[in-house]
């Protein structure tokens, strides 16, 4: 997604909660694991924070994070939505390490109109993923 924001290993913010919720919804009821990775480190419950000059953390130690999370991934979703697409074009950056490195095709709940992949935090359950070509 788009940047680490309240979250923790033993707390869950609002995105990441609906991200849980989804994936029971997704599994039947069942519970299945996931893993949230971030285009940007700098964490913050506001995105406009990565946009107001901060420093947004190390894109090197991220990417290492992105890839390692490929090796992990049995599907990946991207989700970062419309602001990770243009700051520093990092969206686009992203994608491409994701597609160099994971085997599968990547999925997507849709695109925004700017083509940067719909963010999971206020779509309906009933959105399903797609593949993103």
């Amino acid at each position: 997604m788009l940047n680490p924001s309240t979250a923790s290993e033993s707390r869950n913010d609002p995105t990441v909660a609906r991200c849980h919720a989804r994936v029971i919804h997704m599994n039947g009821g069942r519970r299945g694991s996931y893993r949230v990775c971030n285009l940007f480190a700098l964490a913050g419950a506001n995105p406009r924070i990565l946009d107001s000059g901060v420093p947004r953390g190390d894109d090197e130690f991220n990417d290492r994070s992105l890839v390692q999370g490929c090796r992990w991934a049995d599907e990946i979703v991207c989700a970062w939505g419309g602001s990770g697409q243009f700051i520093l074009e990092r969206g686009h950056k992203v994608e491409l390490l994701l597609r160099r490195t994971f085997s599968g095709p990547l999925k997507i709940f849709g695109l925004n109109a700017s083509g940067s992949p719909k963010h999971p935090l206020y779509l309906p359950y009933a959105t399903g993923l797609e593949e993103w070509t």
